[in-house]
């Protein structure tokens, strides 16, 4: 297996989308995986997603899968990387500020 999935999940997901995501969200998840979780915030609730995940085959599916989905897979929008975590979340400030000096202003979750 190239990704991890688990279908066990989808309640927290469906709890996290309805009670924790608000509409045009800046979302950074440091262990995005295949991005089921981040999928479903940028297509139902219009999210920014800033990402990343260890493994490149999850980052890869999970780029493939939001373009599947229609979601506009580019820095700004839904920017997934490749990399460790620590650095990841070392380097969000300056992500975010990038991000933002090219989108409005939004509330932001760390996911």
């Amino acid at each position: 297996r190239k990704v991890y999935w688990c279908t066990r999940l989808e309640g927290e997901r469906t709890y996290m989308l309805k009670n924790e995501f608000q509409p045009n969200q800046i979302i950074a998840d440091a262990f995005c995986g295949c991005g089921a979780q981040l999928i479903r915030a940028a297509s139902k609730k219009g999210c920014r997603i800033v990402a990343n995940d260890l493994n490149p085959d999850a980052v890869e599916y999970c780029k493939e899968s939001a373009r599947k989905n229609g979601i506009d897979v580019s820095p700004g929008n839904f920017d997934v990387q490749c990399g460790d975590a620590r650095e990841f979340i070392m380097n969000l400030g300056m992500r975010m500020s990038e991000s933002s000096s090219t989108t409005p202003s939004s509330d932001t979750t760390i996911n």
